[in-house]
């Protein structure tokens, strides 16, 4: 009869298992698989001596004298390992990153193999065919010249803070336009804020007495230049409308000159979603009178804004408008 048990604990070389075999008369052989050497024999709960009492050959256990009918023999056999791979102090200080503070010369990638044409990188992606990756950069290669490049990535056509020869970028876009630059003297430029102005060459008589948006219909229609930041100033001087593209704090300004004004009255006013926010009368002359509105007002995303007058005379003259607004911040 044989009984077998496992038993989980770790001893020594490792996890082991105990075999009992109850002996026939004289019996000596007792058949097991095992490693020679990790074995242990007992006979009746004693431990015998394999230089003595036993051989072992990997298959079986054969004892020196037979035992006797009824005798309990017990073959503990340990499960072996191998130290090969173990890594030395040295080998793991070399590879591993100390807790404390450690120096990497080496490029670093997070969840996507880092990008070596950067030089000293830290890149870390989210797996996502479209998700967000940041990587840090120093190098003399790459896109930049000079200094290097600085650079944090977010998607695959956003970058920002951007170091290159002396001086500081904050750009957009796959194409990589510059939406912000500030060189080493602290001087910022914000090319891509939505900015516009229009300055007419000509003069226009008024000929009715009523509300009249300026359009390119009347003072526009003679212009000089319009500023239009990528097509995204907001500017439309056929219609006269401003519409803001972003959310933010705004200025506009418009100057105009009137003249052969004896008579009546005459107002301007800049108006928001149309309601009038300023206004101006112009004095009684037929002299050049120079007038200028202004304000400074917080627009919605897709509010607009419009410069218009109102007068009960005609023949007065508007000349040399000019009208411009920017995005504050």
């Amino acid at each position: 009869m044989t009984r077998a048990r496992d038993v989980a604990n770790l001893i020594g070389s490792g996890n082991y298992s105990s075999t009992t075999f109850t002996a026939t008369a004289g019996q000596t052989a007792f058949t097991i698989s095992h490693t020679q050497g990790f074995v242990q024999v007992f006979m009746n709960g004693l431990l015998l001596d394999e230089t003595v009492d036993y051989t072992s050959n990997g298959t079986a256990i054969t004892l020196t004298s037979g035992a006797a009918a009824g005798d309990e023999i017990e073959v503990v056999k340990y499960n072996t390992f191998s130290v090969g791979d173990a890594i030395t102090q040295t080998a793991a200080d070399t590879r591993y990153v100390n807790t404390t503070g450690d120096t990497m010369t080496g490029n670093l990638g997070v969840g996507v193999a880092p990008a070596t044409a950067y030089g000293k990188t830290l890149h870390v992606h989210d797996t996502g065919t479209s998700g967000a990756n940041v990587r840090l950069t120093d190098s003399n290669t790459g896109s930049g010249t000079g200094n290097g490049m600085d650079i944090i990535q977010l998607n695959t056509d956003s970058y920002f803070i951007n170091r290159e020869g002396g001086s500081l970028y904050h750009v957009v876009g796959a194409a990589g336009n510059t939406a912000q630059k500030m060189d080493n003297d602290g001087r910022v430029t914000t090319p891509k804020v939505p900015s516009f102005m229009h300055a007419s060459y000509s003069s226009y008589t008024v000929n009715t007495t009523t509300n009249v948006v300026m359009t390119n219909s009347n003072v526009w229609a003679a212009y000089n230049a319009g500023l239009h930041e990528n097509g995204n100033s907001g500017w439309d001087y056929s219609t006269g409308v401003f519409t803001a593209p972003v959310a933010g704090r705004y200025f506009f300004s418009l100057t105009y000159s009137l003249s052969s004004f004896s008579s009546g009255y005459f107002w301007t006013y800049l108006q928001v979603n149309g309601t009038s926010k300023t206004y101006h009368q112009n004095p009684q002359t037929t002299n050049l009178v120079p007038t200028t509105n202004s304000m400074v007002v917080e627009l919605a995303a897709n509010d607009n804004v419009r410069a218009l007058w109102t007068n009960n005379y005609t023949g007065m003259v508007i000349n040399y408008a000019n009208f411009h607004g920017f995005l504050i911040g």
